[in-house]
Formats: C-alpha cells, structure tokens, sequence
C-alpha cells in the first residue's frame, strides 16, 4: 500500500506491505482526533486493514480476518457517538453473504452482521435518506445461479431492513455494483442510483418506488457488453439543479434529474481510441480550477481526460464512484464545491484557505506533521472544511 505527498515522496512510514489482494481503500478519520486512518479491503486471504497514518496497524484488533472476501468498505457514524463506524460486505456468489458494522476498535456494532441474499459486489453507500438524523445504507446484490437477478436493499443504522420487505428487483439482469445517493428532486430525501452491467440507471426513492422517469438509457439496447462505471451528482450546467454524470461504453452520459439527456452534452466525447478503451471509464466532478463551475475528469484505459463546463457556480452532491476523495461512500449535502482539491494538496495557499472556519488551524489534519496536506491527512481535513454559504 502506497501513500504519497504532493511532491511524489513517501509518506513517512509508507509503503505498508498487505497480504493478499487489496480491493478500495477509504481514508477517515475513525476516531476524531484529526489523524486520518486508512481503510483496505482485501482478498486471498480475506482480511479488513486498518493503517493508521504512519502505516502500522491502527490498533491490535487489525487486520480482522473474514471468510470469502472484503468488498468496497464505506464508513458512517452509525449510533451517533462521533466516531465513524467501518462497514463491509464478506461474501461469494452462492455462499452466505454477511455485511458487517464494526466500531474502529473491531467491535462489532449492535446488531450486526447482517444476511443479505446474493453476492454484494456493490459499493456500500451511506445517507440519512430520510432527514431523520440517522444514516440508512443501501447495498445491492446479484444472485448468480439465478439469471444475474439484481437486488437493492436499505438497511437502518441498527442493520434492519429501513421498512417492512424493502427489497426491490431491478428489472434488468447484471451485476448491480455501483451506486450513489442525492437528492434529485429537491424534496429533501435522497434517491439512490443503482447501475453497473446493464444498460440503464436506476433511480429509487427511500420508499423502493422507481423515480419517475427512470431508469435512464445508458448504452446501447441489444450491445453485448454493459460496464457502467459509477455515477456522480453534481450541478453541471449552473441551473441550479442536480444532474447525473454517467461513464458508459459509449462515453460520459449526462442526464437531467427527471433522467432526460442534457442536451449537447450526452454523450460527451471520449478522449481514447484504444481497443475497449471505454469499457475503463470512470468520471469525477469537481472545480479544480475554482472558476465556479465545474470540470469532468475521467480515466480512459492509460489516458486520462477532462472536460471543462462554463457557466455560473455550480453544486456538487456525489463526487464520484465511492462519494467522495476519501472513498467513503457517504453523502454530504449539496455544497459550492471551493475545490477540496486545493485544500487536499496545500492548504496553506490559494483561494480556498478562506473557507476554513476561523477556529480550525488546519495544521490539525496534517496527520503526519510534514506541513502540507496528503492522502493519508484527507479524511480529517474533510471534517474541518465549512462550505462557503
């Protein structure tokens, strides 16, 4: 496990050296003392790697051992205490399929782990769907040996099913593996996007009702092939309101909350003509270059892209894949997106040192003390930054 500073050096105490073969890494900062620690899921054999940011096991209870394999760890402050908790799926096509809740000494929370039916080989994101304070978790599954049937559940914070049989069957066959969370049509509950080897996106609401006017076509009806790589929610055009960003076989994707292109600009181009290039294409938003609006980032096989939209300033709600920079799969209300980026390389300088609040010292996310801000120190500069209102 590698972790640099912005210059391309090691961190201090880095690299670490994991068995097995790691899958997503999450950095948060578990236990709010402002040093970030990193998250790895891992196979072969099945282990859940908790760093902390000098890259030695963050407490004796780590790495904890599990049975098939650690999927796309997210965290969340679960029983509202201030620290976050670790969620992960263990699981393998037809075997039992358990999702676990673990407070950052090993502990399992309360009434946790959780059975779910199907392979959980989503990401597991995280959000108060409801307004209510208390964060929900939505995951989604595949059976296998069952016609690729994919299934997507909404669990509460105490690991039961958010209301009575909340378990809706997506009406197209695959491997359901990305997800994000965002209020589309500005009710203040949150939707839940659910795409992955299949031609469309799904949106839900918190009740299991299909969205109007979803799901969104994608790719090509009757194509052999559907990879879908993950959504972002993000104001792209300054109108105001939230769009969905999609990479797909046939390049970016671009819809309207009621699931309707954006006109001129889905799809957008793709910058790679390698062969099967576009089966590789994630996306990321976010205004790196603090114009106000907002730039497309995607990564194409070996070449990365970006594409930049002008415009007034525009709302970020889901920044990519996995939620966010710190790959933790939780939402965080629509925010003016001050370019977390500036601050995640040095926040020290540039524009975007203003939006700190004035009683944060931003030196208390530097984890390692180095003077900047890295990988490792993200998570807990996250927590200091105020949006600008």
């Amino acid at each position: 496990m590698h972790v640099f500073n912005h210059d391309g050096t090691y961190v201090t105490g880095w690299p670490a050296i994991l068995e097995g073969f790691a899958f997503n890494t999450v950095v948060a900062d578990l236990d709010g003392d402002g040093r970030s620690e990193v998250i790895v899921g891992a196979h072969s054999p099945a282990r859940l790697h908790v760093l902390g940011a000098d890259g030695t096991p963050f407490s004796g209870a780590w790495p904890r051992e599990f049975e098939h394999g650690v999927w796309s760890p997210a965290t969340a402050d679960l029983d509202g205490d201030g620290d976050l908790e670790i969620l992960a799926s263990d699981g393998l096509l037809d075997e039992p399929n358990l999702i676990y809740a673990m407070h950052h000494d090993g502990v399992d929370v309360n009434g946790w782990p959780v059975w779910i039916p199907g392979f959980p080989n989503s990401r597991l994101v995280v959000g108060d769907v409801d307004g209510d304070g208390s964060p929900e978790i939505a995951c989604a599954t595949f059976e296998f040996f069952n016609g690729m049937q994919a299934w997507v559940y909404l669990l509460n914070s105490q690991g039961q099913t958010y209301s009575k049989d909340w378990s809706v069957p997506l009406p197209t066959a695959g491997d359901p593996w990305a997800m994000a969370m965002g209020d589309l049509d500005g009710d203040g509950g949150l939707e839940i996007l659910i795409t992955g080897t299949m031609p469309q996106v799904f949106a839900l609401d918190r009740f299991g009702n299909f969205t109007p006017g979803w799901p969104a076509i994608v790719s090509p009806l009757g194509s052999n092939f559907y990879n879908n790589r993950g959504h972002s929610i993000a104001d792209v055009d300054g109108d105001g309101l939230p769009e969905v960003v999609v990479g797909t076989v046939v390049g970016i994707r671009v819809f309207n909350r009621d699931a309707t292109p954006v006109p001129g600009a889905s799809p957008l181009p793709v910058i790679d003509d390698h062969t099967n290039a576009k089966l590789q294409l994630t996306v990321t938003v976010a205004d790196v270059d603090l114009d106000g609006d907002v730039e497309i980032f995607s990564g194409i096989w070996r070449t990365p892209g970006a594409l930049d939209f002008t415009g007034p300033e525009c709302s970020v709600q889901w920044e990519r894949s996995s939620g966010d920079l710190g790959n933790t799969g939780r939402y965080v209300p629509p925010r003016i997106d001050a370019s977390e980026w500036v601050l995640f390389n040095n926040c020290f300088t540039g524009p975007a040192a203003v939006f700190l609040p004035p009683e944060c010292d931003c030196r208390d996310a530097d984890a390692d003390s180095d003077a900047d801000i890295d990988l490792a120190d993200f998570a807990a500069l996250q927590r200091a930054f105020t949006p600008r209102p």
